[in-house]
């Protein structure tokens, strides 16, 4: 059974279809079937997050405020964490991918974290990037994750980082917590005691 990717664009300039197409045959390849959702206006928001998804690929601009295009479209992170957990448009020990500048930076990853308990692993690039790059470590990525999935998904993310040079950062919640009974991303845990 395939398992199921959805992809929510919002800039067709810096991602344009020849790019999502090739993103889309590799992931078929290893047994990844791709949604796409594009977003014209913010509203678009509202609707796009569907399905029961292995996989969630935020792709466009990005910045650490938000999401978005360059022109019209913007959400900020934390009311996209929001949604996203709202939706439950992801199954249990999903993967967002964050297909943009600065998806990978600690206020990005750690606020998408903290908006949404039910998140557990987010991936993304620590500066700007463009779409070309940002394709091949994510198609290193699901095929790691699909192909070699026993290496789990840090070693998947390590192997995206090494083979394309890129910074790619990864977050999860794979600490636990005695005390709250909870999983919790340590990254982040570190992050938020610095900038309190």
């Amino acid at each position: 059974m395939p398992k199921e990717l959805l992809f929510i664009r919002t800039d067709k300039e810096q991602i344009p279809d020849e790019h999502l197409n090739a993103f889309s045959e590799m992931s078929s390849q290893v047994g990844v079937n791709v949604t796409l959702k594009d977003i014209s206006s913010n509203e678009d928001f509202d609707t796009c997050f569907t399905g029961q998804n292995k996989y969630v690929c935020l792709a466009g601009h990005g910045n650490n405020n938000s999401f978005g295009d360059k022109d019209e479209i913007s959400i900020n992170w934390s009311e996209l964490g929001r949604r996203l957990c709202e939706s439950g448009c992801f199954t249990h020990n999903a993967k967002i991918l964050l297909y943009c500048c600065y998806g990978g930076i600690e206020e990005v990853s750690c606020c998408l974290l903290r908006e949404c308990p039910d998140l557990y692993f987010i991936i993304g690039c620590a500066t700007e990037i463009n779409s070309i790059d940002m394709l091949n470590a994510l198609n290193i990525f699901v095929y790691n994750m699909e192909i070699n999935h026993k290496i789990g998904d840090k070693k998947a993310a390590h192997r995206s980082l090494y083979a394309t040079g890129i910074p790619i950062r990864h977050y999860s919640r794979d600490e636990y917590n005695a005390d709250t009974h909870e999983y919790e991303c340590q990254k982040c845990k570190e992050y938020e005691q610095q900038n309190n």
